[in-house]
């Protein structure tokens, strides 16, 4: 996702003669905090044993529809081509067609910003900064991860769950439920 993490990827693989990768490049435009997306891809001595695929189910809000493209090397496109003719799930034309344009539109102004991709940024940036004070503020011993890209946020609840007596928790209620639960309830 970041430097580092594609530098520990690449190297992990090379000092282990590892094949060819697979890298999903699904959070590609929400990157925040300065930090810039990079694929393994971008490293040359690499390059032709990577398969980077893209979604853009997560870029346009499209989460479940299963569209996207892939680039990789014409080799490893040959498998990609043989193994996609025996797969059952395919994306319709249309679709795939009105995808394309989509990234065309998204270079363009949208909302008061120079593009798509800088709206959907700020707005998820809005939305971590809201979870995330929400849950820095829950009355409960966790720690919160503010995260640097994508659209989730993570929390180390051990310690929460520990300090509360099993006796909350009702018939066939774990402790992530029992977490959730709780903090609904010292909501209202």
């Amino acid at each position: 996702f970041f430097f580092q993490a594609e530098d520990g990827i690449r190297d992990f693989c090379l000092s282990r003669g590892l094949g060819d990768v697979y890298k999903r490049q699904v959070y590609e435009f929400m990157v925040f905090d300065g930090k810039e997306h990079l694929t393994l891809a971008t490293y040359p001595d690499v390059r032709d044993r990577v398969i980077s695929v893209h979604s853009l189910g997560k870029t346009f809000s499209l989460t479940g529809w299963r569209i996207g493209f892939s680039i990789a090397s014409p080799l490893l496109s040959k498998g990609l081509c043989a193994a996609q003719s025996w797969t059952t799930f395919h994306t319709n034309r249309p679709t795939q067609v009105a995808l394309a344009q989509a990234f065309i539109e998204a270079e363009k102004e949208y909302e008061g910003y120079n593009n798509y991709y800088s709206y959907i940024q700020n707005l998820f940036i809005q939305r971590r900064e809201e979870i995330y004070g929400i849950l820095k503020k829950a009355p409960f011993n966790w720690k919160v991860f503010r995260p640097e890209g994508g659209y989730f946020i993570c929390c180390d609840i051990r310690d929460c769950i520990k300090a509360v007596s099993y006796t909350h928790l009702r018939a066939h209620e774990t402790g992530r439920n029992l977490v959730c639960r709780l903090l609904l309830e010292k909501k209202k």
